[in-house]
């Protein structure tokens, strides 16, 4: 590792990159972890696998665990979060996070998880299977083109007219 303590518990893990004071700290055994910035996966446990973490205190508070295959990108995405397979992109991203296979696009401290799911810009639920997945949109969306939803087509103009609505879905037109 490259900083103070950076990979510090390391013993018989392979293919680590440790960059900045206390990143990856806690892992000893775990294989293909990549942690940089100050505290970058310090949470990461025993056999943790396969996490790109990347950022200054992103995945560093918390429970110590064997969590694998997050992707962590941001200052503070997902520190206090627990959970493996999850996507966090932006500052503070999935901070509060609690569960595993979760995507979350943000640029803020929330305050909450509730607040995680409620106001990120995107927040979603991944699976093995569509029926599985969700994806939640906090933002009005303008789209130029035709979006298409179980091959209906959803045109802009109706769409913008339904989320005044308070709906966030998009309505298919009956006529196509």
């Amino acid at each position: 590792g490259l900083g103070y303590t950076a990979g510090y518990s390391i013993t018989t893990g392979d293919m680590h990159l440790a960059a900045g004071p206390t990143a990856l700290y806690n892992v000893t055994t775990g294989n293909y972890n990549i942690g940089l910035g100050y505290g970058a996966g310090q949470k990461l446990g025993t056999s943790s696998a396969y996490n790109t973490i990347v950022g200054v205190g992103s995945f560093q508070g918390g429970s110590i665990a064997a969590y694998s295959q997050n992707t962590i990108v941001g200052a503070w995405a997902g520190y206090s979060a627990t959970g493996s397979r999850n996507v966090f992109l932006g500052f503070c991203a999935g901070f509060y996070n609690t569960a595993s296979d979760i995507f979350c696009v943000g640029n803020r401290d929330l305050g909450s998880e509730a607040n995680d799911i409620a106001k990120s810009l995107l927040y979603g639920v991944m699976a093995s299977t569509v029926a599985g997945q969700s994806l939640r949109i906090n933002a009005g969306v303008t789209t130029p083109l035709f979006v298409k939803t179980e091959g209906k087509a959803v045109s802009a103009l109706t769409a913008a007219a339904t989320a005044g609505a308070g709906a966030r879905d998009f309505v298919t037109d009956a006529s196509t």
